[in-house]
């Protein structure tokens, strides 16, 4: 590649918010680049200047909504007959398989929607667009997916559900089923016990 006419300034984009790389090991002279953590401008050269600073966040934002065309897409599976549906990802799509299978013993239909990266594709939104009962599966203490996803989308988070395993086991299709007959067939849980404030007048 003929380098002697190319600007590899480190954080120099194309509208993308990407910045072009050479390869490692490059033998030449223009082969490497200063990575600042500092405040700086697209040459890598430390800078104080509001002007630089904007533009270096203005860069960023423009990265992530780059990063959501390039990701890999979302498993989705649809059901005509139904706004019931189940958000997960990684390995716990066996178990919930199963509680799937299980509802339709039952004929309650459900949707599916795996997420594979983020930032969420654009498919994520048109899922969540279609729904009206949405829970979200995973196996950590703090729902950290969900709260990724109602930050995404808030105005799609009060139709959203938690349930969760973090027990050190890997998800199993008795708790979840547990806990999604407690929310769904139980409905007096999800009832809020107005208490009356003594402050009241």
């Amino acid at each position: 590649m003929d380098l002697e006419n190319r600007d590899f300034s480190a954080y120099k984009e194309a509208g993308d918010g990407i910045s072009s790389r050479t390869l490692p090991g490059i033998q030449h002279s223009k082969g490497a680049y200063l990575n600042r953590g500092s405040g700086h401008n697209e040459k890598a050269e430390y800078s104080e200047r509001q002007e630089d600073y904007s533009w270096k966040l203005d860069k960023l934002n423009k990265k992530w909504k780059t990063a959501k065309t390039r990701v890999p897409p979302s498993v989705i599976e649809l059901s005509s007959k139904t706004k019931l549906a189940f958000i997960t990802f990684g390995p716990n799509t066996d178990s919930l398989k199963e509680l799937r299978d299980y509802l339709l013993e039952k004929n309650i239909s459900s949707n599916f929607l795996r997420v594979r990266s983020f930032p969420f594709p654009e498919d994520v939104e048109s899922f969540l667009e279609e729904q009206e009962e949405i829970f979200v599966v995973e196996q950590n203490r703090d729902a950290q997916l969900k709260q990724l996803l109602s930050g995404e989308f808030p105005e799609h988070s009060f139709i959203m559900k938690s349930i969760l395993q973090y027990d050190g086991r890997p998800l199993m299709f008795s708790h979840i089923k547990k806990q999604f007959n407690s929310i769904y067939f139980d409905r007096k849980i999800n009832k809020i016990k107005v208490i009356p404030s003594q402050f009241d007048f």
